[in-house]
């Protein structure tokens, strides 16, 4: 009996979590992996460092991986939270986040109390080993902290539209110019012009004399970040993937992808440092003029209105709401498709959204597409990312590499994208099939990595239209060498 009832002793978290300390401190094995607390005055411990050193006879040796391990108040009766602070391309690590997704790594699937950390990151090191890691292409080396990874400085493309001349300057015309265009009045377009003016140019002027006309310089938008703001961009203007979710995960309580006025308003509340009037003011009239802007018509302003809007005004190419056949034909050529794939893709597009998108307009030999209406023309047998307004929908978006991404979570095999295609087909319905198909075939073709990997980041930039800008800036550049 006695020994029964030892065998059942359950070591409270700290003292198990000292254990941990201890072990981690004296060192694991050949020194390769190693871990020990981030704070030392952390009372709780539940904040830790890891470290893995990239394994012999792979794409990791030599590299030094950074983790952070979270152990929660019910550790280790629940695994910790653990991300890479180091940018690596692995199977079972969000290439986005750096968060180790449990459903791909079963130590933290299929925890088990007497697991430690040590067992995950031995664990973590074992897989770098694997067939599926061993050979897969790695960022490069000095990404550390948050990883934020397709857009350096989104803040600066936040603020591009109104540089209306390309000049790197933005004077009090075209702020003006810039809110008229996305739909402000008069009035609402002159006071926020001379507002956002008359509070930036100093600030992303430094050392330089004052001027009436009030220019914001581009290039130092960062230095005019205010207060009291979401933190969605960081210091240097980079976004912040975890800030933007923690938006809805905190404030969307009817909807976990929109948010009602009631909910914008607790979160603008929420982001208020003290005394900070000019941020609260500042962020207060940036997020009410989007909402009145962008609202549906449910008064609910989504993550992203309308993406599918965004994914073809590339190919609008003179800008003018309408897309011509000669205008899908150049947009194709922009972005590195041939001369042939570009005529046959252009005849094909507008011959075939033409006529959905100018409802009780006449027929046209030009073929026009209008832009504004692009959302009629969403074939069916898609994947449903876009919804019948041409919002962007996370869920479906995440379920592609959920149900289909076997070899790495964040990218699509040929084999894997194949699968994905055929299983959004609807019977009978071969014109969405053969839409479908040629679409991602384009996509692959065009976008697939030296290891015949589409990769997640990729497709969401497709998604938004803006992998057709980069790979139209990439071509001119290569051109000029």
């Amino acid at each position: 009996m006695g020994s029964e009832e030892s065998s059942r002793v359950v070591i409270p978290r700290n003292f198990r979590l000292l254990e941990e300390l201890e072990r981690g401190e004296k060192g694991i094995g050949d020194g390769t992996v190693s871990y020990g607390m981030d704070d030392a005055d952390d009372v709780y411990m539940q904040s830790w460092t890891g470290t893995i050193i990239g394994p012999p006879n792979t794409v990791h040796e030599g590299r030094i991986y950074q983790l952070k391990l979270f152990c929660g108040k019910d550790y280790p009766d629940k695994p910790p939270n653990v991300k890479f602070q180091t940018r690596i391309n692995m199977s079972c690590v969000n290439l986005e986040t750096g968060a180790v997704e449990p459903r791909f790594f079963p130590i933290l699937a299929d925890w088990q109390r007497q697991y430690t950390m040590e067992d995950i990151l031995l664990q973590l090191k074992k897989d770098m080993m694997s067939p599926q890691n061993r050979k897969l292409a790695q960022p490069p080396e000095g990404n550390e902290d948050e990883v934020e990874i397709e857009d350096q400085n989104v803040l600066l493309k936040h603020v591009l539209f109104f540089d209306r001349n390309k000049d790197g300057l933005i004077y009090i015309s075209e702020t003006f110019e810039g809110l008229r265009a996305i739909g402000c009045g008069i009035l609402l377009s002159s006071v926020a012009a001379i507002f956002i003016n008359l509070g930036l140019s100093r600030k992303t002027r430094p050392g330089k004399p004052f001027s009436l006309h009030f220019p914001i310089e581009v290039k130092n938008i960062q230095l005019a970040k205010h207060g009291s703001d979401s933190g969605v961009y960081d210091k240097e203007g980079r976004f912040v993937p975890s800030k933007f979710e923690g938006i809805f995960a905190k404030h969307a309580q009817s909807n976990s992808n929109a948010l009602t006025s009631k909910e914008l308003n607790t979160f603008i509340k929420s982001n208020r440092e003290p005394k900070d009037y000019g941020g609260w003011v500042n962020s207060y009239v940036d997020w009410k003029i989007l909402y009145m802007l962008c609202k549906d018509k449910n008064g609910l302003e989504n993550q992203d209105q309308n993406v599918l809007l965004k994914h073809v005004l590339f190919f609008d190419r003179n800008k003018d709401g309408i897309i011509y056949p000669s205008e899908t034909f150049e947009g194709f050529r922009a972005i590195g498709c041939g001369i042939l794939l570009s005529s046959v893709a252009a005849i094909f597009i507008n011959l075939g959204l033409s006529r959905k998108t100018r409802p009780g307009k006449p027929f046209s030999l030009h073929f026009p597409i209008e832009v504004k209406n692009i959302h009629m023309a969403k074939h069916s047998s898609d994947s449903g990312v876009y919804d019948k307004e041409g919002r962007f929908v996370p869920s479906k978006f995440e379920g592609i590499f959920a149900k289909h991404a076997r070899s790495n979570s964040n990218a699509l095999t040929a084999e894997e994208l194949d699968a994905f295609i055929k299983s959004n087909r609807e019977p009978k319905d071969y014109g969405g099939w053969l839409a479908g198909y040629v679409e991602w075939k384009i996509l692959y073709i065009l976008c697939k990595d030296k290891n015949g990997m589409l990769h997640k980041d990729t497709i969401r930039a497709a998604y938004d239209g803006s992998l057709f800008e980069r790979m139209a800036k990439e071509k001119a550049s290569k051109k000029q060498k």
